[in-house]
């Protein structure tokens, strides 16, 4: 698998997605970044570090990863927030969209309960939620599909 890890949270959190890709969602392909060519022929997929652009139609990587980096109380300690942009997609030849939309949020409960696992990221404590989302779905003369474009949020104590 290529990478292209802007931040050491990007890979605790494409891991966490990957090990909870089990079971009926075995089948889930987890993409390291946009990558047409594999989106192209996957039927279920996580994009971690990417997101929708309604405008283009399409998938982008234009502000996928966001850090900020803070200071608070009388001893200066510091935070990171990284907020990661993803994909869940699933989609068909079928018209079933009740199936698509099924499958997507089993995608994204799965994620939920993996992300509890982050601890850690480096010598950092780290907890990561997702932090919003958003549903679209859609269809053509190939079928239908359904995506939630989401934001995983990090929160790093180094």
């Amino acid at each position: 698998m290529t990478t292209a890890i802007a931040h050491p949270a990007v890979a605790a959190i494409r891991d966490a997605i990957a090990g909870a890709m089990t079971g009926e969602l075995a089948g889930v392909v987890v993409l390291d970044a946009v990558d047409p060519s594999a989106q192209a022929y996957a039927l279920r997929s996580v994009t971690v570090g990417g997101t929708w652009d309604p405008e283009l139609q399409g998938f982008a990587t234009d502000q996928a990863v966001l850090v900020e980096s803070s200071e608070a109380g009388a001893a200066r300690r510091s935070m990171e927030t990284v907020a990661v942009q993803c994909i869940a997609y699933t989609g068909s030849g079928s018209r079933d969209f009740d199936a698509h939309r099924a499958s997507v949020g089993a995608i994204l409960g799965a994620i939920s309960s993996a992300l509890q696992s982050i601890q850690q990221v480096g010598t950092a404590g780290a907890m990561a939620r997702i932090s919003s989302q958003s549903w679209a779905q859609g269809a053509d003369g190939e079928g239908t599909f359904v995506l939630a474009s989401f934001t995983i949020t990090a929160s790093l104590l180094p």
